[in-house]
């Protein structure tokens, strides 16, 4: 008892020390205008997430365990979902999402090799490779300019007997119409796949983008609304899928109960491990029953190890915790943005948005640049870059101009055009909280000077 109360003490001892250390930090931080790189995106957290991140360390159980537990169950609070599931990445929340509908276990729903999938010729790569990487067909339609979502007035006219799902992000937080999306997908028995990494609180008529569709995908890279460093989720009603998804997650393996139980004692005996009644093996050569064989060594499909460690999941529910006021700030900064280039509007597109349905959680703040501009855009990002400012373009522009997809098989339906004009005129700035008004400042006086000059 001595030893537990001496490691207890030690313990509480480094968590102070681990607050000490960030309050010293706050007051050194320091924006020096023009010298100080002002980053588009970044993680805001303090002791409160790198605490937890420790007290999963000094636990000693790194694989998924309670923390992981709760993140999945606040999260799926928070979007009004039945399951989520955690992963190491956005990407292969992606990657999952589509190979989980390729499932044998769905049997005649399941996606199979040929079967064609619409997305939008702009986007950002993993949102599209999955498609290919599972022996899908991906069917381009172009994007809408303004919005950058994909363009639904396309899309029904490119459905055909092999088409059988929808893939699309909610571009920049921006989200697309959900309501005419399911309407299309319900018509022709269609799955769903809202790729949400850039939209996570984003809302439409009062209910949570990624709430619609059959599976939506979550990004916790840093850049992102909150972070774990890396990170990812998947969100569905369906809790059938939600098991198979687990199972592609793991290795493929049978064993997908959640929550577990061996994950907060690891010397818990699961009853159901060594079951006489399993049918999930059989003989081959027999094809009898192989009895009572290791559930968690039995495979089902041909999975992946696609898990986070506990203590990113520890880091991620302080981050929950933060969220409404992250989007605020988001929020808050895409309004300021708005209202700089409002005076701008003949050298830029504005973005556009539902305004009446919709309640965004801004990623970023997109525009366009006029035909007719006194200024390209490789100009113009580049004085930024100068000044310590950063932009980013619009991911990958036309997927369709990418050199990895030269020799890809698929469908272009109608005209890309839009996407070509995203891929030459289109770059967007950040809106994350670490953007202040004294950064604001700078970046608003910054264009001021370059816009004067170009008079």
């Amino acid at each position: 008892m001595e030893s537990r109360d001496k490691m207890d003490a030690i313990r509480s001892e480094i968590f102070d020390k681990i607050s000490e250390y960030y309050a010293e930090k706050e007051k050194c931080e320091e924006f020096i205008p023009g010298k100080t790189n002002l980053q588009y995106a970044g993680a805001v957290y303090d002791h409160n997430e790198v605490n937890a991140m420790m007290g999963a360390i000094l636990d000693g159980w790194f694989g998924l365990s309670k923390n992981a537990m709760e993140f999945e169950r606040r999260l799926a609070e928070y979007l009004g979902v039945a399951e989520v599931v955690l992963t190491n990445s956005g990407s292969s929340a992606n990657l999952l999402a589509v190979s989980a509908l390729t499932a044998r276990q769905l049997g005649d729903r399941r996606l199979k090799k040929g079967d064609e999938i619409i997305t939008s010729a702009s986007g950002f790569p993993n949102t599209l490779n999955p498609i290919i990487q599972n022996g899908l067909i991906p069917v381009f339609v172009d994007c809408k300019l303004g919005n950058y979502n994909i363009d639904l007035d396309m899309v029904e006219t490119a459905i055909t007997d092999k088409t059988r799902g929808i893939v699309f992000a909610h571009t920049l937080g921006n989200p697309v119409d959900m309501d005419r999306v399911m309407a299309i997908a319900k018509k022709y028995d269609l799955f769903v796949i809202e790729d949400t990494c850039d939209a996570l609180g984003t809302q439409l008529g009062g209910r949570m983008a990624g709430s619609f569709g059959t599976a939506s995908t979550y990004s916790f890279y840093v850049a992102h609304h909150i972070t774990m460093g890396e990170g990812g989720a998947i969100a569905t009603n369906d809790r059938n899928l939600a098991r198979i998804i687990r199972s592609f997650r793991d290795w493929g393996r049978a064993c997908v109960c959640s929550p577990c139980k061996m994950f907060i004692d690891p010397n818990y005996n699961c009853p159901a491990r060594f079951n006489p009644n399993s049918k999930f093996l059989t003989d081959k050569l027999s094809n009898e029953a192989v009895d009572a064989y290791d559930r968690r060594y039995t495979y089902i499909e041909l999975g992946y190890n696609l898990k986070p460690i506990e203590f990113q999941a520890a880091m991620g529910v302080e981050q929950l915790k933060r969220l409404p006021d992250l989007i605020a700030a988001r929020k808050e900064n895409f309004r300021k943005f708005y209202e700089y280039f409002k005076r701008y509007e003949n050298y830029f597109m504005l973005p556009e948005w539902d305004s009446e349905n919709a309640d965004i959680s801004w990623f970023g703040f997109p525009l366009t640049i006029k035909e007719g501009a006194p200024f390209k855009r490789i100009e113009i990002v580049e004085y930024l870059k100068d000044k310590m400012i950063e932009t980013r373009l619009l991911f990958a522009g036309n997927y369709l101009r990418q050199p990895a997809y030269e020799d890809m098989e698929c469908r272009i339906a109608g005209e890309i055009k839009n996407a070509d004009t995203v891929m030459n005129n289109t770059f967007f700035f950040g809106l994350y909280k670490g953007i202040t008004d004294e950064k604001l400042r700078y970046i608003f006086s910054t264009l001021d000077e370059y816009f004067e000059s170009k008079k």
